[in-house]
């Protein structure tokens, strides 16, 4: 069997299981500060400051059993966005998850990397589930002039059964989970707080894409695409605000993109900069 499929840890009388759906490549030089913008000079400064030419990130996503139910958290990318992901459902398998146990599915905000693996070619990938996602992203990403074809077809056959439901900041989602909000990377960003007993997490979302740089460099964070000076700036604001507050309780953090396990503690460097610790 190869390496990290899948692991699985406690979290009080929760399990908590990793499973990898692949890995994503993009340009490293797409890692930007609020005052840059995506032209070839900045471009070019990026590539000689980070000394390579592609960010790797995992793809990850998580499930959550507690005695009465498995959720998930993000869906991974299926087969939305090339052959280095989708392999989400053999590893469930490999894991002993059966996606018909699955009955919630929670997803951080509808790219097509977290979403898109909730169905395959208009069928749910999760027949037994209800999708949870925030209002305010559900809203923009549905509006004409931003959303994508991706979107609406992963949604297309829960919408069809009423199995979508959108929630707001703060909403109990379970018994010991709760949605978070982290705006910035999308208006609705959402984290989720899960909790049982003593021991909590938060899932984050995408807080974090290139777990060695970024966090070195709090002030960079991760533009694709379109380049809009203010969601840039509230993003960094947000990671900056997360990173300082789970460095100062040491919280557990599960990260969606972090080196698998996706589960680590954010430690201060001595240059007073950050770092990631995994906890396997």
């Amino acid at each position: 069997m190869a390496r990290n499929q899948f692991s699985t840890r406690p979290l009080g009388d929760f399990q908590v299981t990793t499973i990898s759906d692949g890995f994503a490549l993009a340009p490293a030089a797409t890692l930007v500060r609020a005052t840059d913008r995506l032209n070839l000079a900045n471009q070019w400064r990026m590539a000689r400051q980070i000394h390579k030419p592609l960010m790797r990130a995992d793809v990850l996503m998580f499930v959550v059993s507690s005695r009465n139910e498995k959720i998930l958290i993000d869906a991974g990318a299926g087969h939305a966005l090339g052959p280095t992901m989708g392999k989400a459902q053999q590893n469930l398998r490999r894991a002993g998850v059966q996606a018909t146990d699955i009955t919630k599915v929670l997803i951080s905000h509808p790219h097509p990397d977290h979403l898109c693996g909730i169905s395959d070619r208009g069928a749910m990938l999760y027949p037994n589930a209800y999708i949870y996602l925030d209002r305010r992203d559900y809203e923009y990403w549905s509006a004409p002039e931003h959303t994508y074809s991706q979107f609406g077809r992963a949604l297309a056959p829960y919408i069809a059964v009423d199995r979508l439901r959108l929630f707001e900041p703060g909403d109990e989602l379970a018994a010991g989970v709760s949605a978070v909000p982290l705006p910035g990377h999308t208006i609705g960003h959402s984290g989720f707080q899960v909790q049982s007993g003593a021991a909590k997490a938060l899932f984050w979302g995408d807080i974090i894409h290139d777990y060695d740089y970024q966090l070195a460099n709090p002030d960079h964070t991760f533009v694709l695409r379109d380049f809009h000076a203010v969601r840039v700036a509230d993003e960094i604001a947000m990671q900056q605000k997360i990173l300082a507050e789970v460095a100062a309780s040491h919280e557990l953090v599960f990260a969606p993109h972090a080196p698998f396990p996706g589960a680590g503690h954010v430690v201060v460097s001595s240059s007073g900069t950050y770092g990631w610790k995994i906890s396997s």
